[in-house]
């Protein structure tokens, strides 16, 4: 729970930064000018993007007009943007396209994903004003529907690109300008990175996730680099980091589910191992004269760390030991339980309590009791036979349906009505066709089991 806080509350400070803005595609909707299609690309768009490590914002069209063109960004509410992304809108503001020449005439960059504009709420369609803005940006008009890929360029430097093509999309914004947050080593094509950049104050603060332990990872920072941990809120320093012209590259300290909190913090005299054949870095010591860095080695053999300052480098060596032999665990062994379960919010058994909990059975073999179930409790009895249930969770009612709206539901209550037990085997015909008895079973804490999210809520209203 606080860890949850921490990120709560560190995660909603200063400005969210990111170099993409994408539109979000009201106006081809409301126009029913293929708005569906724009949603489409709008989506895939945006996840394709952040797979790659690209965070974007969406963005409305009226935060587009209260945007400042500075430079070569989109600035709005501490935002800055360097790139628009327009997702296949026929039908846009022509407020929005205004903007998107002015922040190209900037040396921004603006993309056209899929279909060109082809109305706006000026005058409609065939806008001769709306269409020579078109044309100036792509270099080409809403009825030429080719995809080119051709970029063209303004006398700032500025970028526009027409494609559907999102690879040439990525690589558009890879070679414009160094990205924010870019995996360079160690990660698998099929593991995509999570990222959040966050501006608090004179910090940047990068949340990381699903990022291999040891991959070498590029931000587009610079300062003294420390890691944050949201379990304890206790921070440490990173040192195994290199400082380039545009950012800093740093090894990944944790693995690829723990979230890392990168921070980096405005300091000119900034400390870091430049590079190293240890193999992990544990800490790094300053006494007197003295440099030491203390850290893990696979291998035996001569470790070298080179220690680059602002203004000097310095070269420590050291030799690794010879590893212990391995000890066999043969024979009988003793072990103790430590529990380690807060209950403080019973969330694991009810009521709530202050003690902490060991190791409990959640989940058990379980069949009725019956006259003439003998020898159950035997080790050789033979239960492949019994279900395996989650305590806590078990039968309520038997339900039947959902059944055809026509049905007389009060000639079926008195069919069963009856009925000594209804059991699973019991059915009804209806129109030739055949409706079972089935058992419902819930855990009146947790409702339906493995289904949390369609519980329903009651509510009642008063005149």
């Amino acid at each position: 729970m606080q860890c949850v806080e921490r990120l709560s509350y560190l995660l909603s400070q200063g400005h969210h930064r990111c170099d993409v803005a994408l539109l979000y595609p009201v106006e081809p909707m409301a126009a029913k000018l293929d708005g569906e299609k724009s949603v489409k690309v709008a989506f895939e768009l945006g996840e394709y993007l952040y797979h790659k490590g690209i965070d974007f914002d969406f963005m409305d069209y009226e935060s587009v007009v209260r945007a400042e063109v500075v430079k070569n960004e989109l600035h709005i509410a501490g935002e800055r943007y360097k790139v628009l992304i327009i997702p296949s809108m026929k039908a846009i503001r022509f407020s929005t396209i205004q903007k998107a020449v002015a922040l190209f005439h900037s040396g921004g960059i603006v993309i056209n994903a899929g279909a060109l504009p082809q109305a706006s709420e000026r005058i409609g369609s065939h806008d001769a004003e709306l269409d020579a803005m078109i044309t100036a940006l792509f270099g080409k008009g809403a009825e030429d529907s080719t995809a080119s890929g051709k970029i063209n360029l303004s006398k700032n430097n500025g970028k526009t690109l027409c494609t559907i093509d999102y690879q040439e999309i990525e690589s558009v914004i890879n070679n414009a300008f160094p990205r924010d947050f870019k995996v360079l080593s160690n990660s698998s094509e099929k593991i995509f990175p999570r990222v959040m950049h966050r501006k608090i104050g004179t910090r940047d603060l990068y949340a990381v996730y699903n990022v291999e332990k040891g991959t070498n990872c590029f931000f587009r920072s610079k300062g003294k680099v420390e890691l944050w941990d949201p379990f304890t809120g206790e921070t440490s320093p990173l040192f195994q980091t290199k400082q380039t012209n545009d950012g800093t590259i740093i090894k990944m300290p944790l693995e690829q589910k723990q979230i890392q909190l990168i921070v980096f913090n405005p300091d000119k005299n900034v400390v870091q191992i430049d590079s190293t054949n240890l193999d992990e870095i544990l800490a790094f010591e300053k006494t007197g004269h003295n440099l030491i860095v203390s850290g893990n080695a696979n291998s035996a053999g001569e470790k070298v760390a080179i220690i680059k300052t602002s203004t000097k480098s310095d070269t420590l060596k050291g030799i690794a030991a010879e590893p212990q032999p391995s000890i066999a665990l043969d024979g009988e062994w003793e072990f103790e339980v430590n529990p380690v379960l807060d209950n403080r919010w019973g969330d694991y058994h009810w009521p709530p309590t202050n003690e902490l909990i060991g190791p409990e059975i959640r989940r058990t073999k379980y069949a009725d009791e019956t006259e003439n179930l003998t020898g159950w409790e035997k080790t050789d009895f033979d239960d492949s036979g019994w279900p395996i249930i989650t305590n806590g969770f078990g039968p309520v009612f038997y339900q039947l349906g959902p059944l055809p709206d026509e049905v007389d539901i009060n000639q079926i209550s008195r069919k069963f009505s009856g009925s000594p037990k209804i059991t699973s085997s019991d059915s009804l015909l209806i129109d030739n066709k055949y409706y079972h008895w089935q058992i419902y079973q819930i855990s009146w804490r947790f409702g339906v089991e493995n289904d949390p999210g369609h519980q329903g809520i009651a509510v009642r209203l008063r005149a």
